[in-house]
């Protein structure tokens, strides 16, 4: 079992495609979470283009409970919302 981090607030993903946009580049979706991956959370948060959000897997399970303050790399978040994924063995939380 794995543990898996999301968010949608922690960057304005909008913003983020906008700025990309307005450089001339081109978005195609790989192209897009490499260039994010490379250049703005590359230690701790991977862009998903697809479900647009923010994300981090942890190899090992975690265990809180919504509301609890977390820190993930230099930063506390909030546990919003806790779910367990049997089919893809992880347990997600979607924090702020």
């Amino acid at each position: 079992m794995k543990t898996k981090f999301t968010s949608r607030e922690i960057i304005d993903y909008y913003y983020f495609v906008t700025d990309v946009e307005d450089r001339g580049e081109e978005i195609y979706s790989d192209l897009l979470e490499e260039v994010y991956n490379s250049s703005h959370f590359p230690m701790w948060w991977k862009l998903d283009i697809h479900e647009e959000n923010l994300y981090i897997i942890k190899d090992e399970p975690l265990y809180f409970n919504i509301g609890d303050l977390i820190i993930i790399g230099y930063q506390g978040y909030t546990i919003l919302k806790k779910s367990i994924n049997l089919t893809e063995e992880y347990i997600e939380y979607t924090v702020r």
